[in-house]
């Protein structure tokens, strides 16, 4: 695959979906980045209304659907940003989506849900989530 490859947050996928709109993201993105990272995007999207509790399950199972890891390296990717013939990691190893390992949106690590370190843009008309 050419070019930086597609990252994947909570953040990114709530927009995505139409969970939230970018000024509601960038709100919650600074409260978060102020609290230092003790609260997810997720706690502090649903703390200011801009999400339910029940959207957010939503965005968990649209985020389970999207997500694909490598199992050799651990880095994540975005399914629908990417060619659907290069599964290929640049570590060697190949992305398997994260439906196919987990089957509970809510049981994942709400650390999944962040974006990985490293410089990442989300698509879309929103900042970069660190």
């Amino acid at each position: 695959m050419s070019g930086p490859r597609p990252r994947i947050s909570f953040g990114k996928i709530a927009y995505r979906v139409g969970a939230v709109d970018a000024e509601q993201l960038a709100r919650a993105r600074a409260e978060r980045d102020a609290r230092g990272g003790e609260a997810t995007l997720e706690e502090v999207l649903i703390e200011q209304g801009a999400l339910s509790e029940e959207m957010a399950a939503l965005v968990r199972e649209a985020f389970l659907r999207a997500c694909a890891v490598c199992p050799d390296c651990g880095r994540r990717t975005d399914i629908e940003e990417r060619d659907p013939s290069d599964f290929a990691c640049r570590c060697g190893g190949s992305f398997v989506p994260l439906a196919e390992t987990e089957s509970d949106p809510q049981a994942i690590d709400p650390a999944f849900l962040q974006s990985e370190e490293g410089p990442v843009s989300d698509a879309g008309p929103v900042d970069a989530e660190p």
